[in-house]
């Protein structure tokens, strides 16, 4: 245990000069690209200190992510901790404060270096030491607390979607590939410090064009691209719920048919079920079977059914696309039966685990959950199969 947070406080400082070596390499090549002749009426030296500060950010994000993800100890106690919560487990890790207190201790020691001297220059020059000093602190300690309390939850969503996936065995050397990691990310960052004083003055440029357009046209295109997202958003919603009623009319005039009787939940079309509900129950001849919707966000999309209680699809924000979990796993002390019914869907469903998948037929089981879609469910009770 003695050497664990050794080694984490080794690596904290390491981290730190790593960034301050960084930081300086990037201030000098941002001033060396901005002194070029095109760009010499734009830049200042209060806007060389501020724009490598703000640069600096984003250095030190990607370098906590770097140490972060080939944390070995973090990642164990990750895998072996029972809080749900990724925020919670982070606040609770000791690496975490250990981390953070290393950080503000170096900070209150070396802030003659860069960023630190970016800070100061770029935005109170004026003060005294004294004050400068304890102004650079209160910003400094704070916003680096913040940025690594963000890299933490990034790095254990990214290990907790990794582990849903098929997992294959990584031969490389941990340490070679911290180190690779580490070397291309400060090159990279290193040499982005011109790329950045050459876009600035661009991007600058082009928000000042923005903003010279009347105010009502920008309020306008925004407006109007907020609608069309949100319309979008609620069509789907409405589609859903509306084929879920659809289904749910159908299965109660099968229940009058057929002599059986349907107890909806409090939501029962709703999306978002506390863990341990299910939208609505089937009382039959001596049998309870509980039934929980899960949908995606376009009834098209594969829908994986996880060994874990959690099922995973493909959403599309924008252009951006990224895996939704939702939870599926739900407890009834009813003595219930269990089914999943995959609706609204028209695509594949498949049942997963850690180490293969496979496509669910009608009536298939993931462990004690039955596995239909809204057609097949229907004609399960109407055949007397389900």
């Amino acid at each position: 245990m003695k050497n664990k947070y050794i080694l984490i406080s080794l690596r904290s400082l390491l981290l730190f000069v790593i960034l301050i070596i960084v930081s300086s390499f990037s201030e000098t090549l941002i001033r060396s690209a901005g002194s070029v002749k095109e760009f010499r009426g734009f830049w200042t030296d209060v806007l060389f200190d501020r724009v490598n500060f703000f640069y600096s950010l984003i250095i030190l994000f990607s370098l906590n992510n770097v140490f972060a993800l080939n944390n070995i100890h973090l990642k164990t106690d990750f895998e072996n901790s029972k809080d749900t919560g990724k925020l919670k487990f982070t606040l609770k890790n000791s690496c975490f404060w250990i981390e953070c207190g290393i950080f503000a201790f170096c900070a209150s020691v070396f802030t003659f270096f860069p960023p630190f001297t970016s800070l100061t220059y770029g935005f109170f020059p004026d003060l005294g030491a004294a004050e400068k000093y304890l102004l650079t602190l209160s910003i400094v300690i704070p916003v680096a607390f913040l940025i690594k309390l963000i890299s933490y939850q990034s790095t254990l969503s990214f290990w907790s979607e990794t582990s849903k996936k098929r997992k294959f065995k990584d031969t490389r050397n941990p340490t070679t590939v911290f180190i690779l990691r580490l070397f291309f990310s400060s090159l990279i960052y290193i040499v982005g410090g011109f790329a950045v004083a050459i876009a600035f003055p661009m991007f600058s440029t082009a928000f000042s064009i923005l903003g010279a357009l009347k105010l009502s046209i920008i309020i306008t295109v925004v407006l109007i691209v907020f609608t069309i997202i949100v319309i979008s958003y609620l069509i789907r919603q409405y589609n859903a719920v509306r084929q879920k009623r659809a289904m749910l009319k159908k299965v109660k005039a099968l229940g009058k048919a057929m002599g059986f009787s349907l107890e909806t939940g409090a939501k029962p079309y709703s999306s978002s079920l506390p863990d341990n509900a299910y939208h609505f129950i089937l009382r039959m001849k001596g049998r309870n079977i509980a039934c929980r919707f899960v949908s995606s966000s376009k009834k098209s999309i594969p829908v994986y059914l996880h060994e874990n209680g959690n099922a995973i699809y493909e959403d599309k924000k924008l252009l951006f696309r990224h895996l939704v979990t939702q939870k599926y796993a739900f407890d009834t002390d009813q003595n219930a039966e269990k089914i999943i019914i995959v609706c609204p869907c028209n695509g594949n469903i498949f049942i997963k685990n850690d180490r293969e998948e496979r496509l669910a037929d009608v009536g298939d089981k993931c462990m004690e959950y039955k596995i239909y879609n809204s057609s097949g469910f229907l004609n399960a009770i109407e055949r007397g199969y389900l």
